[in-house]
C-alpha cells in the first residue's frame, strides 16, 4: 500500500507518494509539482482580540515598527511628566498637586499684586489668599486683580459724577432760596466752622451725613445763633444773614414787642438802625 498510490494520498494533496506513469518502481520518475503557498496574511491576524484587532485595522498601521513609532512620538507629545488626577472634589491633597503643577505660587504673598491708588491692604492680602486657595496661577490672579481694579474704578468714578452733580443741584436750589443773603450765610457757617474747629475732612462729613443744602442751612443757622442777640443793655440784634423771609418774621416779632417798640418811638438809634436793617433785607431798601 505504501508503495502504490493511495486514495487518502490523492485526497490529501500529496502526489508525491505515486509514481510516475510508466516508470515502476520509482525509476526514472518526474519531479512532483509543489503545491502553492499559501497567501500572506495581514501582521495582525494573530491578535485573538476582536476588538483590539479592529482597532489596530482600522489605525492603518502597516507593521508593528510603525506602531512603535507612533507610541514614541506619543509619549514625546505627553513628556515625561504626568500629574495624577484627584480622586474626586474632596481630594484637597490631590487637587493642590494639580494646581501647583500649573502654575500656582508657593504662598499667597508670591502672588505680588500691587496694590492700586487709595486701595485697602487688607483687602488685598484677603484676595491673595482666596487666589491661592482657589488654585490661580500667578498670570491669573494678576488679570482677575487688574480687571477688578478697572471695574471699581469705573464704578467709583460714576458715582463721583453723580454726587457731584447732587451738591451743584443742591447749591443752586439753595441759592435761590436763600436769594441775596446767600453770601452772608456763607460766612455764618464759616464763622461757625471756625468757632468750633471744624476742618474740611469733619465737615464733608455733616455733608455726607446731611446733604450739601441741609449742612449748609445747619451751620449757618449755628453762626446766627453765635452773632445775633436781643436788646440787652441798650444794643441791637444784628439781622446779618437773615433771609427775607426771615427778616419780615424779625419785623413782624418786633412790632409786637411792646419794650422794643417804646425804645423805637422813644427815638433810640439801635432800634432804628435794626428796623433800617431788617427792612433792606426784607424789601431790598425799597
Amino acid at each position: 500500500m505504501s508503495d502504490a498510490m493511495s486514495g487518502s494520498a490523492v485526497l490529501a494533496g500529496n502526489p508525491a507518494a505515486a509514481p510516475a506513469a510508466g516508470n515502476e518502481g520509482g525509476q526514472g520518475a518526474a519531479s512532483p509539482t509543489p503545491a502553492p503557498a499559501p497567501a500572506p496574511g495581514a501582521w495582525y491576524d494573530g491578535i485573538e482580540d476582536g476588538d483590539l484587532k479592529g482597532y489596530v485595522q482600522n489605525k492603518g498601521w502597516k507593521d508593528p515598527v510603525e506602531l512603535a513609532n507612533g507610541y514614541r512620538n506619543l509619549e514625546k507629545l505627553l513628556g515625561s511628566e504626568k500629574i495624577p488626577m484627584p480622586k474626586g472634589a474632596e481630594d484637597k491633597d490631590g487637587w493642590s498637586r494639580v494646581y501647583d503643577a500649573l502654575g500656582r505660587p508657593k504662598s499667597a504673598d508670591d502672588y505680588g499684586l500691587q496694590l492700586p491708588e487709595g486701595g485697602n491692604g487688607d483687602f488685598l492680602k484677603a484676595a491673595a489668599g482666596k487666589f491661592h486657595e482657589l488654585g490661580l496661577s500667578k498670570a491669573q490672579a494678576a488679570e482677575l486683580a487688574n480687571w477688578y481694579n478697572e471695574q471699581a474704578t469705573g464704578q467709583v468714578g460714576a458715582a463721583q459724577q453723580a454726587q457731584a452733580a447732587k451738591v451743584e443741584q443742591d447749591i443752586q436750589a439753595l441759592k435761590g432760596e436763600w436769594g441775596q443773603a446767600w453770601e452772608e450765610n456763607v460766612e455764618l457757617g464759616r464763622r461757625a466752622a471756625r468757632q468750633f474747629g471744624l476742618d474740611q475732612g469733619k465737615l464733608e462729613a455733616l455733608e455726607n451725613a446731611f446733604g450739601t443744602a441741609e449742612m449748609l442751612k445747619f451751620m449757618s443757622r449755628i453762626g446766627r445763633g453765635l452773632t445775633e442777640h436781643t436788646f440787652e443793655s441798650g444794643r441791637s440784634t444784628n439781622s446779618f444773614g437773615l433771609t427775607p423771609e426771615a427778616a419780615r418774621q424779625r419785623i413782624s416779632s418786633l412790632r409786637e414787642d411792646r419794650d422794643w417798640s417804646a425804645k423805637y418811638l422813644g427815638g433810640n438809634a439801635d432800634a432804628k438802625a435794626e428796623l433800617q436793617r431788617l427792612m433792606e433785607v426784607a424789601y431790598g431798601g425799597q
